[in-house]
């Protein structure tokens, strides 16, 4: 198997969170969570490779924009907010 960038080292950015529910009628802790979120994400270098790793609470529904992502086996039928 060959890679391209062997024998060179990345940097990664590994982000961890625990997003309110859509249910949830705090739109403050809501938007304040997105907020540090975005931020973590944007003062990260552009250079490192940056994984999103949690429950950011989303669900991905069966629209066609989310077919290259999970095609027709989506638990949910509409996409929401998150």
């Amino acid at each position: 198997m060959h890679f391209e960038n062997e024998g060179k080292s990345f940097n990664y950015s590994i982000v961890n969170g625990q997003a309110p529910t859509e249910t949830s009628d705090d739109n403050e802790e809501k938007d304040g969570f997105f907020n540090v979120l975005e931020r973590s994400c944007d003062t990260n270098p552009t250079s490192n490779i940056k994984i999103d790793l949690g429950d950011f609470s989303a669900q991905v529904g069966k629209e066609a924009i989310s077919f290259p992502t999970c095609g027709k086996y989506s638990l949910h039928n509409v996409t929401n907010n998150n």
